[in-house]
């Protein structure tokens, strides 16, 4: 007599290009849109900059990962103990979000990447949209980036914003909600 194999079900998984948001798996844009560790590098205590807008508001969303400022002039930002470069920074981050001037962004992100910081967001302007300098310096960055095989946003944005884990790494005023609402 001869048996029967009956095929096993398979589980069902969701396509990866419409499970972007999935937390059990590594997705390679999980740097910018599921960080543990970012590192505000320009953070500031002047008020009105985009780097104290954007620290603070990371502070205030309520985002459950640690915020590291960088800034090699102060070694407090806001009355948290700051970091003079993304080396010293005593974990690593998953995210460097950018609030420098533009012609610092190219060394910035070159130290990013010796320091193992898979992605950035480049809030800075002054890039393409000044002209030939500017077209330049995007260029260094975008091979930099490629050399290291780092994830950007930007330059010249306004940052990246994730309700859901209360991750506001922008200068807008205030986080978008949840549910979609006005």
């Amino acid at each position: 007599m001869e048996t029967m194999t009956i095929p096993q079900p398979q589980p069902q998984r969701a396509e990866t290009a419409h499970d972007i948001l999935h937390q059990t798996r590594k997705h390679p844009l999980d740097s910018i849109f599921a960080p543990k560790v970012i590192a505000v590098i320009g953070a500031t205590e002047n008020p009105g900059s985009v780097g104290r807008t954007v620290f603070q508001n990371l502070g205030r969303g309520g985002f459950d990962g640690v915020v590291y400022p960088v800034n090699p002039k102060r070694s407090s930002v806001l009355c948290v103990k700051a970091f003079p470069s993304i080396s010293a920074v005593p974990e690593k981050a998953d995210l460097a979000v950018i609030c420098t001037p533009a012609k610092t962004v190219p060394g910035i992100i070159h130290d990013c990447i010796k320091a193992g910081v898979p992605g950035a967001v480049i809030i800075s302007a002054g890039f393409k949209e000044t002209g030939p300098e500017g077209v330049a310096l995007e260029q260094k960055i975008l091979a930099e980036a490629r050399s290291g095989g780092m994830r950007i946003v930007g330059p010249n944005c306004l940052g990246v914003m994730m309700p859901n884990i209360g991750l506001n790494a922008t200068f807008a005023t205030a986080i978008a909600r949840q549910d979609g609402s006005p």
